[in-house]
């Protein structure tokens, strides 16, 4: 381990050595990481990956400490090993040509699209980070993407900075447009957060026909497909009566085009304990 340190408000950094990994993550994708080296807990806690530096050979993740096993891995400090697997899970898509595109997230969700907004910045390509949290204080990622040459645009829900209400809220302005402002046209969406939020998201591309992609946030044991715990329903296809259909978040995902998804609560039953809410406190890292 590299570092371990403070981020932002109730969130940490933690930097990894990890040549082969710096070498070959992609920007949506995640890794597994072993808390203790005892077995409580037992299982391995999945994050995903937000910064690259392939020269170095480093990896960085945000995590916020939520129970016990984030607990436990702020309290690592440098020189410590750290048993992690990955690669793990699909990436990010984003389509040819030179659009703008709206990175859309939320909370601790801003980690794969800052990654994803390293790979894509070098080329010029126009990139809207449009970033939503409950208060001022619990923004992530703002001056990371600044710093990439990023336009953004930032909401809360207690009005305390930037436009006063939900992130979906925002994005919505942006794309209508008016005062003077023109309209936000963005070739995709990409999107990470609570999933209420996402789902939210996903509604108003779907409005705009705007293609979206979501990285989706479900509780997962194993992280590379066996324990089937991740377990997602989505539309089985152009047949409204068919059933749905599940896929696993940690290998057919964790990114999903968003009209894939069955986001309604008595339809989309996970097979697990499920992710971390809007408003919970439930223990998930994997943005």
């Amino acid at each position: 381990m590299v570092a371990n340190r403070r981020f932002s408000g109730r969130y940490r950094e933690l930097v990894l050595d990890a040549p082969e990994l710096a070498a070959s993550v992609r920007a949506g994708q995640f890794v597994s990481i072993l808390c203790s080296t005892v077995d409580d807990p037992l299982l391995r806690r999945p994050f995903s990956v937000y910064r690259v530096d392939p020269g170095a050979g480093t990896i960085g993740i945000l995590y916020e400490v939520l129970g016990r096993g984030t607990s436990l891995i702020a309290r690592w400090e440098r020189g410590d090993i750290a048993n992690v697997l990955g690669p793990l899970g699909n990436y990010f898509t984003v389509p040819k040509g030179e659009g703008p595109l709206a990175l859309v997230g939320g909370g601790v969700g801003v980690a794969p699209l800052l990654a994803l907004a390293h790979e894509v910045a070098p080329s010029g390509r126009p990139i809207h980070a449009i970033l939503g949290a409950r208060t001022a204080s619990m923004l992530l990622g703002v001056d990371e993407f600044e710093a990439l040459g990023v336009r953004v645009s930032i909401s809360t829900d207690d009005g305390s900075q930037g436009y006063h209400g939900f992130v979906s809220g925002l994005l919505a302005s942006l794309l209508q447009g008016g005062a003077g402002r023109e309209p936000l046209r963005p070739d995709a969406i990409f999107t990470c957060g609570p999933r209420p939020m996402m789902a939210a998201i996903a509604e108003i591309a779907r409005a705009h026909g705007i293609p979206c992609s979501v990285s989706m946030e479900v509780s997962m044991a194993c992280g590379f497909g066996v324990c089937m715990g991740c377990a997602w329903p989505v539309r089985s296809g152009s047949d409204s009566d068919a059933g749905p259909t599940y896929r696993l978040v940690c290998t057919d995902g964790p990114v999903f085009n968003a009209d894939e998804i069955i986001w309604e609560p008595r339809q989309a039953r996970c097979a697990c304990a499920g992710g971390k809410a809007e408003g919970t406190g439930e223990e998930h890292d994997h943005a």
